[in-house]
């Protein structure tokens, strides 16, 4: 934590917080007569967020794949080396195999196999 704002002991010191340092009062009044306290901010919940947050409070049907972490039902596999013979695509390694493409996108992996942890 930084040290005293002013070394004569005015009264302010500085405070690390999410968005940054900030000054707040050690029990002293300023010259309006007003201390200054932190005071929380409201988290608000985008309409997106309260979605994701009711599809994963959801039981899926028994057998159906969902992920963890956003409750996406769309699963991803990846192979390289595949090639076309006769119209139709042969060979191949699989590279991601069931992971969330909803999450993939994003650019984490969550696989939806259960037992399956996330590499993070």
């Amino acid at each position: 934590m930084p040290a005293l704002a002013n070394s004569g002991g005015g009264g302010l010191a500085w405070v690390n917080c999410a968005k940054g340092p900030l000054a707040c009062s050690i029990g002293r009044a300023y010259s309006g007569g007003m201390t200054l306290r932190l005071v929380p901010t409201p988290e608000t919940v985008s309409p997106d967020e309260k979605v994701r947050q009711r599809i994963k409070k959801m039981v899926p049907p028994d057998g159906m794949l969902q992920c963890k972490r956003c409750g996406g039902r769309t699963t991803m596999t990846a192979k390289t080396g595949v090639a076309i013979k006769n119209g139709r695509k042969t060979g191949g390694t699989t590279v991601e195999k069931d992971v969330c493409l909803d999450c993939y996108v994003q650019g984490v992996y969550c696989p939806m196999m259960p037992g399956l942890e996330s590499v993070k």
